[in-house]
């Protein structure tokens, strides 16, 4: 039992499913790894938009530093927006083509 050291993965061992199990296709599989893509860019967007106000807030009136931080709020919000506009657009694709 290869997980014999985290209970919950060994009472788990059964059910899981790795990207290489046998009923998985590579459609599933590039599916799978552009979800993750989508998390982990939405992530780093948030993580922006939070170094952006924190930049915002510590720049001190400072004309340059603020026009800094506004447009690394800015950039971060429009690459949340993308992710949000190419899940969306994914997701009628999928959806066409399961339908054809």
């Amino acid at each position: 039992m290869p997980y014999s050291f985290f209970p919950i993965l060994a009472a788990l061992e059964d059910n899981i499913k790795t990207p290489f199990s046998g009923d998985t296709t590579i459609i599933d599989i590039i599916g799978n790894v552009i979800n993750y893509a989508f998390i982990i860019v939405g992530i780093l967007s948030v993580f922006f938009i939070i170094i952006g106000g924190f930049q915002y807030v510590v720049s001190g009136g400072n004309d340059e530093k603020t026009k800094k931080a506004v447009s690394t709020i800015t950039y971060a919000v429009v690459g949340l927006i993308i992710v949000f506009v190419s899940y969306a657009i994914i997701e009628l694709v999928k959806k066409a083509i399961s339908y054809s």
